[in-house]
């Protein structure tokens, strides 16, 4: 199934992610809703900073540059497999469907590391999608 990344890496990545995930929410600590622009909804848990990606952390911090920096090291081929993992992890794909998923990512022209940082929860897509990788 994969061909150009391997388990152990994206688990690397993942833990990556969850360092600037980490460092990112520390700086959001304490920002009130109203910074935000958006309305408290009636019911239910919310947290508007929750959308805000790993592209917010200032470009000098470490964690983030960590990241980048992985990113930026993995070929092209490996980033659009990278993709694909995201969005199984996401939901947006069942591992079944793996092949589908790959031509959808293919189609994309490009599959950049500012994609990657966008996603505030990509720890969380990448770790499922490694445990869906397990099972099989």
């Amino acid at each position: 199934m994969l061909e150009k990344i391997a388990s152990l890496q994206i688990r690397a990545l993942a833990d990556r992610a969850l360092a600037a995930r980490e460092a990112r929410d520390r700086i959001l600590t304490g920002v009130r809703d109203a910074d935000f622009g958006e309305q408290r909804p009636a019911r239910g848990a919310h947290n508007p900073a929750a959308a805000l990606g790993l592209d917010t952390l200032a470009e000098t911090e470490p964690h983030r540059r960590a990241l980048e920096d992985a990113l930026s090291a993995l070929p092209a081929p490996a980033r659009r497999e990278l993709w694909a993992l995201v969005l199984v992890g996401r939901g947006e794909y069942a591992l079944k469907d793996w092949e589908r998923a790959m031509a959808d990512v293919n189609r994309l022209p490009d599959i950049g590391v500012g994609l990657f940082m966008e996603q505030a929860d990509l720890h969380e897509c990448l770790m499922k999608a490694v445990y869906e990788l397990e099972k099989i």
